[in-house]
């Protein structure tokens, strides 16, 4: 009988989980009962196989895009990020360059709430970089199966590598590609994220902020996904840059997902309150649009901030 296997992708950012069941991605995150494995052959590196007495299953693996986000940017491949600075960063760099390191000092990123991927052109050999063990035998761990208990150390195994591969391939090659220009880099490299374990809860926090030559958490209006019930997700930056001795520590600040034009200042100078409370000493404020005259007053607005 064909074996049906439970799908499913997820979001980073916390505010939803995409579930797809039939063929989307997969993080070994399946209900059904772990089958147990006996022998795995790579047929794809063996000749002239018979199968021996018993029941096979054939496992057929491939790489695709992620359904809806076939125009994402591979977090988990250097080249594709370098792509992509060259792309975008770097025509915006080009067009300022009298100013780099002057006025021009940093290139930012935002918090990265993309759908999480599980493979990429070079993750063969970048997991044996990393762990020095080849992943192909172990691929069916991924499908649930089991071999004397070895899918729960593997699957750790195989997510923090993939969350080193993201930290490494993404945050440390866009900053070392900004350096190179004479700029520092700043980033929300922290989060906020999803911190099951199939999302980011394995990865080391501050390792990812001290990627920054400036880290960066956030803060929220009238939000209360965060652990403390306050909208805030400082403390993470705040504790890498202390570590670091970076002096200056900064958030996105005031971000509000309601009504716009629905708050005023009194209404936010708590959130700034505590955000100074915890070590936040610089604000990015989310967000000010840029908006054409004839859009008259008060003009077009980003759908999340407060104005």
């Amino acid at each position: 009988e064909p074996r049906k296997t439970h799908l499913e992708w997820r979001n980073a950012g916390g505010l939803y989980t995409q579930v797809a069941h039939h063929n989307d991605r997969t993080d070994a995150d399946v209900d059904e009962k772990d089958a147990e494995i006996l022998e795995v052959v790579d047929l794809a590196q063996t000749e002239n196989w018979r199968a021996t007495d018993g029941n096979w299953v054939v496992l057929r693996f491939g790489m695709t895009t992620i359904g809806g986000h076939e125009y994402d940017v591979d977090i988990l491949d250097k080249a594709a990020v370098t792509r992509y600075f060259n792309r975008f960063s770097k025509a915006v760099l080009d067009r300022v360059a009298p100013h780099l390191g002057k006025t021009f000092t940093h290139l930012y990123s935002c918090s990265w709430e993309g759908a999480v991927p599980t493979w990429s052109v070079d993750f063969k050999s970048d997991y044996r970089e990393l762990t020095g063990d080849d992943i192909i035998p172990k691929l069916p761990f991924l499908c649930h199966f089991d071999r004397k208990g070895e899918r729960e150390k593997f699957v750790e195994t195989y997510r923090k590598a993939r969350n080193e591969l993201f930290r490494r391939n993404f945050y440390l090659t866009a900053k070392a590609l900004a350096a190179k220009r004479g700029i520092r880099w700043v980033s929300e490299s922290g989060g906020p994220w999803r911190r099951d374990p199939a999302i980011f809860g394995l990865a080391d926090q501050i390792d990812f902020y001290a990627v920054n030559d400036l880290p960066q958490g956030e803060f929220w209006h009238a939000m209360k996904w965060s652990a403390n019930g306050n909208g805030q997700f400082v403390r993470g930056a705040v504790r890498a840059a202390k570590e670091l001795g970076i002096n200056r520590v900064s958030a996105e600040a005031f971000t509000h997902m309601n009504h716009h034009w629905s708050v005023a200042p009194c209404d936010i100078k708590g959130d700034g309150d505590r955000a100074y409370a915890s070590g936040i000493n610089h604000f990015v404020w989310h967000t000010f649009a840029c908006s054409p005259d004839e859009y008259g007053t008060p003009g077009g607005e980003y759908f999340a901030g407060t104005h």
